[in-house]
């Protein structure tokens, strides 16, 4: 046998051994104390009912009830009421109708575009930034723009009087 042959064979067989050879030592069994088994005997009727209760489980799962369909649908809401007639009184006579003057609506010419805090020795003072025109115009409490003249500053909203007194608030 030539020296690298033996050195293969050799290190094979090193290789067989230490694959079969276990990780660790076996450990050697202890015996168990006469109150770890009276501890075990104390809660065997516990261990007892949770066996009882896995084979309920199992059980259980292996014959699930029939799926039962839903009792209403949710998105079927029914059909309409119908809707109960006004009752004519044959004494009244009826009127012409009146036309209605229909107004267009009241178009605000103010945009609130932000709320500045300025803090001073007095304490924050309160500006707002509004929108008239696609200008925007800096004002304070007492400030009169474009008609309006403004009655108190908030967080978010500003208050301002217009020319029949009423006041509107601006977010």
């Amino acid at each position: 046998m030539t020296r690298v042959t033996l050195a293969v064979v050799v290190g094979g067989g090193l290789l067989v051994f230490w694959s079969a050879a276990p990780a660790a030592p076996t450990p050697t069994s202890v015996p168990a104390s006469l109150a770890e088994l009276a501890a075990i005997d104390r809660d065997a009727p516990i261990v007892q009912e949770i066996n009882e209760e896995a084979a309920r489980m199992r059980e259980q799962l292996a014959h699930p009830p029939p799926f039962q369909p839903p009792q209403r649908d949710p998105f079927d809401f029914g059909t309409p009421r119908p809707t109960p007639s006004p009752a004519k009184s044959s004494a009244q006579p009826e009127s012409p109708a009146v036309a209605k003057e229909i107004l267009p609506p009241v178009v605000m010419p103010l945009h609130l575009v932000a709320v500045l805090v300025t803090t001073t020795d007095g304490g924050p003072v309160r500006t707002a930034a509004i929108d008239v025109d696609d200008d925007v115009h800096i004002v304070k409490v007492g400030q009169v723009l474009a008609g309006f003249t403004v009655r108190s500053i908030g967080p978010d909203s500003v208050e301002v009087i217009g020319a029949s007194g009423s006041p509107i608030v601006i977010r």
